[in-house]
């Protein structure tokens, strides 16, 4: 982690937001310039439900799998 003198002040503001695709297609991502500001060493995000509903099923490549449902007795 670099020092804190380096860092430089961020502020992000909700009217100009860009909102995101990302890892989950059932959320949107907004990046908050903190990466910047903290040289690389902090990272934050905000997260939002897009609507989109989740898939029963997970397609990876030639395979298929269905959500595990299981449970400890």
């Amino acid at each position: 982690m670099s020092s804190t003198e380096n860092w430089t002040f961020s502020h992000d503001v909700a009217t100009s937001a860009e909102w995101t695709p990302g890892l989950r297609e059932i959320f949107e991502y907004r990046d908050l310039g903190i990466k910047q500001g903290t040289k690389g060493d902090y990272v934050a995000h905000l997260i939002r439900h897009n609507g989109k509903k989740v898939k029963d099923e997970v397609h990876t490549g030639t395979s298929t799998t269905a959500p595990s449902r299981w449970s400890m007795s």
